[in-house]
């Protein structure tokens, strides 16, 4: 089916308002975008003049530092002992916590 009348510019003259509308709406929508972001621009706490972050310019390399002495192959560390079982009805989240020495 086409459309019964097609004469164009009788057309045009009944769209070029809302068109024109539809435009002023979009133009008013990014200003109002454009304003709010200047606004917060503005508010945002700039830096105090009398205070400026000064970085070091620096060539040397960052310092090295030593790695942790290691024990002699032939020694092992003495492991733990293990904590003993609760004994009976106990609940393991009651009993007193004790630290344990090594020898």
């Amino acid at each position: 089916m086409s459309a019964p009348q097609t004469n164009l510019e009788v057309q045009k003259r009944r769209h070029i308002v809302p068109l024109i509308g539809i435009a002023a709406a979009a133009l008013f929508g990014v200003l109002i975008l454009v304003y709010w972001l200047y606004e917060e621009v503005e508010q945002a706490d700039p830096q105090p003049a009398g205070e400026t972050i000064e970085t070091p310019a620096t060539t040397s390399p960052p310092a090295v530092t030593e790695p942790a002495p290691t024990a002699d192959p032939g020694t092992q560390p003495t492991p733990l002992a293990p904590e003993p079982a609760p004994q009976g009805g106990e609940n393991p989240t009651d009993a007193p916590v004790t630290p344990q020495t090594t020898p």
